[in-house]
């Protein structure tokens, strides 16, 4: 009777594990990141304003299935979290890079949602999910939704990815300047009623799109190479939006300086409207744990745009990293944006998500950025 009551004790134990062992191969991960931003939009009255602000915060699920003869299956989940309560859509508050597919010598084949102007947006970006960052003005559409993607295996330090954007993967874009001045990304977002007025169709009206992006490592050195085409709707004969990317950068040991010229034609699926975004920027390691970085970006002038001349803008940011530990980091950060006359372009979005920008043209936002990071 013992041997028995001993033996049953045994396999309630063991029960658990066993339960167990078909997600054992799933990793959890996320990051949490707040700041506290002081914004200064130069307007005439009620012109400052301060907030805590979540960027980009979020919780992901991935893991992977061994196959058999070198194929495995992968797989990635990851959702955006409300970390400042914000929200009337709940804690997970948006689908980020979610995926399955399959992998190989051949290299990987993934589904869902994945990168789209993410595939460049922080090829050579100091200030990633911060103010200041050059993704706040060269970000489109983080994401596409209905997507393929092929990756090359690295070879030697090259590799490259093709991405096909189904129809109905991307949400509509402006049809004329009026609606998309060309110049200035984070107004390029349609309404319901702007799709109305310019004859857009539903999702499903959309072509397919595609990017390629090629990049090669080698040690301290790396370059990218970024190609996007984004569709109009069928029913319309206006152009592919288009945007082409060259990034790189060079890590000293002590440092690293990065660089990148993002050029961008028929902006807004509208005929000549075309510009380009340049950006430079560098750290230098203080202590080992803390280092100080600046980053510079300019848009040009737009041509055929809205306004046509006289709206570009400038961007300045500096700031301070202080790491904790390994995946805790604190910092300052300080970002002012000088409008050309034409222009309003704003010192934050994309990643971040606090944004007071310019209600008219030719004003100068600046912020004052204290943020802590966690990785988990």
């Amino acid at each position: 009777m013992q041997k028995k009551l001993i033996a049953i004790a045994i396999a309630a134990a063991l029960a658990p594990a066993a339960a167990m062992a078909d997600t054992s191969n799933v990793v959890v991960y996320g990051k949490m990141h707040l700041s506290y931003d002081r914004f200064d939009n130069d307007a005439a009255a009620n012109n400052t304003a301060s907030f805590v602000a979540n960027n980009s915060s979020r919780l992901g699920f991935k893991g992977s299935e061994d196959l058999g003869d070198g194929m495995k299956a992968v797989w990635q989940l990851e959702a955006g979290i409300a970390a400042d309560g914000e929200t009337t859509q709940g804690a997970l508050n948006s689908v980020r890079d979610t995926f399955v597919g399959l992998s190989g010598n051949f290299g990987t084949v993934t589904a869902g949602r994945q990168a789209w102007h993410n595939l460049y947006a922080h090829d050579a970006n100091m200030f990633s999910d911060q103010i200041g960052a050059p993704s706040v003005w060269i970000d489109q559409g983080g994401r596409a939704s209905n997507s393929i993607k092929y990756a090359t295996p690295n070879m030697n330090g090259f590799d490259a990815s093709i991405t096909y954007v189904t129809p109905g993967g991307l949400a509509p874009t402006a049809a004329s300047p009026t609606v998309c001045t060309g110049t200035v990304p984070n107004n390029c977002v349609v309404s319901a009623a702007a799709v109305a007025a310019t004859g857009e169709g539903a999702d499903d009206n959309f072509d397919s799109s595609y990017a390629l992006k090629a990049s090669y490592k080698n040690g301290p050195m790396y370059v990218t190479l970024t190609h996007l085409s984004q569709a109009h709707a069928t029913a319309n004969t206006n152009p592919d939006a288009k945007a082409t990317s060259i990034a790189g950068g060079y890590d000293f040991g002590a440092g690293k300086v990065v660089a990148q010229y993002v050029r961008y034609s028929d902006n807004g699926n509208a005929t000549g409207v075309d510009y380009n975004v340049s950006t430079i920027g560098g750290s230098y390691n203080v202590t080992g744990n803390s280092k100080i970085k600046a980053q510079y970006t300019r848009a040009g002038d737009g041509k055929n745009s809205a306004t046509s001349t006289d709206d570009g803008a400038d961007m300045v940011t500096v700031g301070y990293d202080y790491s904790l530990s390994k995946r805790t980091t604190a910092y300052a950060a300080y970002s002012r944006v000088s409008n050309d006359t034409n222009a309003s372009y704003s010192v934050s979005g994309s990643g971040h998500g606090a944004n007071l920008a310019p209600t008219t043209a030719n004003k100068d936002p600046s912020v004052l950025s204290f943020g802590l990071v966690h990785d988990f």
